[in-house]
């Protein structure tokens, strides 16, 4: 298992410890029906927005996680301010025009405090990402 992670990079390493930890909880809860269950998705606080310096139309935010720690997160949302509260599912990380994100914004998360985890309005997606992800790195 070891070889897997060669080569990988420290924001990579603790998603995939992130996701291995829900995985193994989702399984002996019997609740994953797939493997976007394991994704943690969290309420996030925006401490930091700037716009992409290399992207039109991204923007760079910094989250708190809370126990999750600060994250980075690139994205398309052209509203979104500091201080705001929303769901953040912890996707692996990848780069975006020179800027590492390491989640996907994905609602509102109701009225919960930062770090606490939440339910994503749509698995779809964070699925795909992280099968594109998986794929990649377990031959």
């Amino acid at each position: 298992m070891l070889e897997l992670l060669e080569g990988v990079e420290e924001p990579e390493l603790r998603w995939l410890a992130e996701y291995l930890e829900g995985l193994l909880g989702s399984f002996l809860s019997e609740d994953v029906e797939d493997e976007a269950d394991a994704v943690p998705c969290v309420a996030v606080r925006v401490v930091d927005v700037r716009d992409h310096p290399s992207a039109d139309g991204l923007k760079v935010t910094v989250v708190d996680a809370g126990e999750f720690g600060k994250r980075t997160v690139v994205t398309n949302l052209e509203d979104v301010s500091e201080g705001d509260v929303m769901a953040l599912a912890l996707l692996p990380p990848r780069e975006f025009s020179g800027v590492v994100s390491e989640g996907m914004f994905c609602g509102d998360p109701g009225d919960v405090e930062p770090g606490s985890r939440v339910e994503p309005p749509e698995r779809g997606e964070v699925r795909s990402v992280v099968m594109e992800w998986l794929s990649g790195k377990i031959r």
